[in-house]
């Protein structure tokens, strides 16, 4: 068993660790305010807090030389950030937003090993490796499999030439804030609560980041201009949504994962 860190597996770095602390659910964050006057206090929730993931590791076996610079090589691939994934829950991907690691720290040298600690700070949240319009058995056969997904998948995407009403599942726990992928032409659309107007190829809207962009030769061109209305949030269950517009005719993908906390 090991873990897989930015598409790279720790057992091909020839680490052993101990899982520490790995939370099943984030802490809710909270802001605590007192009233001159009034006794307690009034707590306020508005999300969760960050997840740590920690973990006891070691590098096994040969010299002292030969560990040093292995622990050179594993210090690079813990300087950025990225995705991930545990052996015991392949379904599932955690996003990380900073690593804290203490690799220098204890050279064993009877005992043929060097020990170091990792801590992986996480978004609250984690989402599926796989998208619901694509399952194989594997995907099946996971963690997740007690959730009913059809064998045919959901639709996330769907080709638009009037006015119409598309459904969009969120199997998860947790809402999911997709990337809302226009390609086609457009006078103007209107998708639940919010609008895009003269579109003309495609168009990106990024409902985490609340940007809105095109793509031309590789660089990211704003949009924001042409939207408006509210960002969409994919709730868990059926997220019903009335599309019109004038002059439709372009295909809308939803681009998401399930997401859980």
């Amino acid at each position: 068993m090991g873990f897989k860190f930015n598409n790279r597996h720790s057992r091909e770095l020839g680490i052993g660790y101990t899982t520490e602390s790995m939370p099943i659910t984030p802490s809710k964050r909270q802001t605590e305010v007192t009233v001159q006057g009034r006794d307690g206090a009034y707590i306020f929730e508005d999300g969760y807090d960050n997840i740590q993931i920690q973990f006891s590791c070691s590098i096994l076996g040969e010299s002292i030389v030969e560990r040093r610079k292995r622990a050179r090589e594993i210090a690079s691939w813990l300087s950025t950030t990225g995705t991930l994934i545990m052996d015991y829950e392949p379904d599932v991907e955690y996003k990380v937003i900073k690593v804290i690691n203490d690799i220098q720290s204890t050279i064993l040298a009877k005992e043929y090993r060097d020990t170091f600690n990792i801590v992986f700070v996480c978004e609250p949240y984690q989402s599926q490796t796989y998208y619901n319009d694509n399952l194989t058995w594997e995907d099946i056969d996971s963690p997740w499999d007690g959730v009913f997904l059809p064998w045919n998948g959901y639709e996330r995407k769907f080709a638009v030439n009037s006015e119409t009403t598309l459904i969009i599942t969120n199997a998860g726990t947790y809402k999911a804030l997709p990337i809302i992928i226009l390609d086609g032409v457009a006078t103007s659309i209107q998708i639940g609560s919010c609008s895009y107007t003269n579109l003309n190829g495609k168009v990106y809207i990024d409902c985490k980041n609340q940007v809105v962009y095109s793509i031309v030769a590789g660089s990211k061109i704003n949009k924001i201009s042409n939207f408006t209305g509210s960002f969409i949030e994919l709730l868990p269950g059926d997220n019903i949504f009335s599309i019109s517009g004038i002059n439709l005719n372009l295909t809308i993908e939803f681009d998401y994962k399930n997401v859980y906390l």
